[in-house]
């Protein structure tokens, strides 16, 4: 699954559907516990980073297109060039930029489908359980 995964966003600009939504909950959910909680760590920064920049979700989705799409083509190219991680010891940057992209992607699409909705919940709970710790450290060595 993973070759699938990596397939997928190793072409330009994927297609973020509920397909591949799937195959990132699934991915995920397959990953062993510390290596999940690597890429909710990894997921909170990068969320943290966008807070800055955006200051929220729905801030973010009152920009024009032009500046959304720009930032997305951004987070799809990084996981581009991380896909050659997917299934090895490094995956967690493969991870946490897909799927923070898919998400974006979803919310500002307003795809509704299972898969686009477990995808959101674990994005959201990653961030929601790290919110304090590694990211918030982290952040405040940054600013």
């Amino acid at each position: 699954m993973a070759t699938t995964l990596a397939a997928r966003f190793s072409k330009p600009r994927p297609k973020h559907g509920p397909e591949t939504a799937f195959c990132l909950v699934q991915g995920y959910d397959a990953l062993p516990p510390e290596e999940s909680q690597h890429v909710a760590q990894r997921l909170c920064v990068l969320y943290a980073w966008f807070v800055q920049e955006f200051g929220d979700l729905h801030s973010f989705l009152q920009r024009p297109a032009g500046e959304r799409m720009g930032y997305l083509r951004k987070l799809e190219d990084a996981a581009a060039r991380s896909a050659v991680l997917a299934g090895t010891a490094s995956q967690e940057a493969f991870y946490a930029l897909s799927m923070l992209s898919c998400y974006f992607e979803v919310r500002q699409n307003e795809m509704l489908s299972p898969s686009a909705d477990a995808l959101a919940k674990r994005v959201v709970s990653a961030i929601v359980s790290h919110k304090d710790g590694y990211a918030a450290s982290l952040l405040g060595r940054t600013r």
